[in-house]
């Protein structure tokens, strides 16, 4: 299987790739449709690969050094220094060892994934599924609304893709009246748990996005996208 386009090219960049696929898609179990075996073999199939493409081929590299100045001081040195042996690295705890085509078996799932009925861009960015060249040509964030219950009551939960951007800016107006910024948002999903207006009666609220960079919003605005928020 060749490699995918939101695979980096480079070994450092796919080390760090790997890393944070195996720390997100927990997050995602349900929303993929992994089972809890399915979801650990993954995980270990992308730990065991980062593991294999950084420390472990860095020894290698290392040691090869060590073998060519070895060879020669054989050959033409003086001494009895011997030849080194190669000792691999120790996986990290809790790494296991997998079977051969942890890269393929990672790619499979990730085209399964991206056939879910839950799948998200939101999710795909998450996971480094989304190639960056896509990322960065979105001149606005992309989000989603959903009205969701909590401690203090009624709120919405803001689902958003910031693509390559360090964050979004969020405004939000209520029954109609002058837009209000709501904050910075770095994570998603975002939670407005702003009270009623008037506790015990629906209001309808509407938001919009835009990116967030250098310590100032920046970029396009997204069309309103209304929601109403029952009481």
């Amino acid at each position: 299987m060749r490699l995918q386009r939101y695979f980096p090219s480079r070994i450092a960049e796919q080390v760090l790739w790997l890393l944070s696929f195996a720390d997100n898609l927990p997050k995602y179990r349900q929303e993929l449709g992994l089972s809890d075996d399915a979801l650990a073999s993954l995980v270990a199939d992308a730990r065991f690969a980062a593991y294999t493409l950084g420390s472990w081929l860095s020894a290698v590299r290392h040691f090869s050094d060590a073998a060519t100045a070895a060879v020669a001081q054989t050959l033409h040195g003086s001494g009895a220094n011997g030849l080194p042996v190669f000792t691999a690295p120790p996986l990290p705890d809790g790494v296991p060892v997998v079977a051969d085509g942890a890269l393929e078996r990672i790619f499979r799932a990730v085209r399964a994934a991206k056939f879910q009925e839950h799948y998200t861009d939101t999710i795909g960015t998450d996971l480094g599924l989304i190639p960056k060249s896509e990322n960065t040509n979105r001149t606005t964030p992309r989000f989603k609304l959903k009205a969701v219950r909590i401690a203090s009551g009624p709120a919405v939960e803001i689902g958003f893709s910031k693509y390559s951007h360090a964050a979004v800016w969020i405004e939000s107006r209520r029954a109609g009246g002058e837009p209000e910024g709501l904050g910075i948002a770095v994570s998603t999903p975002w939670t407005d748990q702003r009270p009623l207006l008037v506790p015990g009666q629906p209001e309808t609220r509407e938001y919009r996005l835009r990116y967030w960079e250098d310590s100032a919003p920046t970029g396009e605005w997204t069309p309103w996208r209304m929601i109403t928020v029952p009481a």
